[in-house]
This record gives C-alpha cells, sequence and structure tokens, in this order.
C-alpha cells in the first residue's frame, strides 16, 4: 500500500510540475554504492529556477537495473551474493548556478533522495524503502534556455536494514544492514524553457 501512495504522489507531481518547470533534462546513470555491484540506468529531471539568483530545485528520478547484492548475512563467505536489489531514487535537490546564462556552467547542490527499493531472487530476505542524502557537482555546456548538454558527479547515501527470516543458527544473521553509499556518474542533454 505504501508504494502504491508513493508512486500516485509522484505521477500526480510529474504531470503538474512539467507545466511550472525552466527546464527538463534526461540522462544515463552509473552508481557504485558499497553493497551491491554497479547499477546502470537512465533518469529524467524537471528544473524550477528561483528567479535570477541562481538558486533552483532540481527534482529527478533514476532507474537503476537491477545490482547484484553482496552477501551481508553470511559471515563466513566473502564476495558472494544472494540476490538482485532494484533502486529507483527520486531526489530532491536544491542547486546553485555559478554562471546561470553564461555557455558554460559549473553547479552544486544538494538535498533529500527516498529510495525505491525491491530484493528479487530472494525468499526469505524482507527490506523496506528508504531515505538518504544526494550531494552533486555538474557542468553544463551550451544555451540554458535552448538544447543543452551536462555531466553531473553525485554522491549517494543511504542505510538500509535487510532481515533474513530463513536465518539459523550456522553463522548467519538475522538483520543485517545494507549501504548504498557511492559515487555516481550523470551525462545528458537539457532542454530549456
Amino acid at each position: 500500500m505504501g508504494k502504491r501512495v508513493w508512486l500516485a504522489a509522484l505521477l500526480a507531481i510529474a504531470t503538474v510540475l512539467p507545466a511550472h518547470a525552466t527546464g527538463f533534462s534526461l540522462f544515463a546513470s552509473g552508481w557504485n554504492p558499497k553493497d551491491t555491484n554497479n547499477a546502470y540506468g537512465a533518469g529524467a529531471a524537471a528544473s524550477f529556477d528561483f528567479g535570477n539568483s541562481g538558486l533552483g530545485l532540481a527534482v529527478r528520478g533514476t532507474y537503476y537495473r537491477e545490482a547484484n547484492v553482496n552477501n551481508i548475512f553470511d559471515n563466513n563467505t566473502n564476495n558472494s551474493t544472494f540476490g538482485r536489489l532494484q533502486i529507483v531514487p527520486v531526489d530532491a535537490l536544491l542547486k546553485w548556478d555559478f554562471n546561470n546564462d553564461g555557455p558554460v556552467d559549473v553547479y552544486v547542490g544538494g538535498g533529500a533522495t527516498y529510495y525505491f527499493l525491491s530484493l528479487r531472487h530472494v525468499n526469505g530476505i524482507n527490506i523496506n524503502d528508504e531515505a538518504g542524502w544526494t550531494a552533486m557537482v555538474g557542468l553544463r555546456f551550451g544555451n540554458r534556455r535552448s538544447t543543452s548538454f551536462f555531466v553531473e558527479g553525485d554522491y549517494r547515501a543511504a542505510r538500509l536494514t535487510a532481515k533474513n527470516d530463513n536465518a539459523v543458527d550456522n553463522g548467519f544473521v538475522h538483520n543485517a544492514r545494507l549501504k548504498l553509499d557511492g559515487p555516481a556518474l550523470n551525462a545528458g542533454v537539457n532542454w530549456g524553457f
């Protein structure tokens, strides 16, 4: 029920926000979370400028393909996996553009992230969606009022608890922390309005 409410809210926001947005982006992303293999995916973002101050809001979502999760439950095994984790982070970031109207712009930002999570190919392991944070630095090339290109470096952070309902007393643990901390790289195209 909780995921359906969040998805309905995101869908409602996604249909209203473009009417007020000052930019829309599509991008490819690669991320290296600590307790999974590299995750690769694509995303979309809407930007909202607060006047000509350089300050703005970026709302973005990224869909990452399933990534193998390191076996955090087995204390006796190194580098084994126990399933695949589907990760869909949705970010709300405050962003500061240093040269908003120039042909090249450097920007920084940070804010909150909500991680929609789904563990696949595993029975008896439960995880919940989690909140975290994201910081970014980026470089945009081109006119921000038309088509431009960008590259961003992010650092994402979130920690969640995975519960093993099938654990037995043979070296396995019942609860384990899963760290999704790690750097990400995004590259894409932006259309400004």
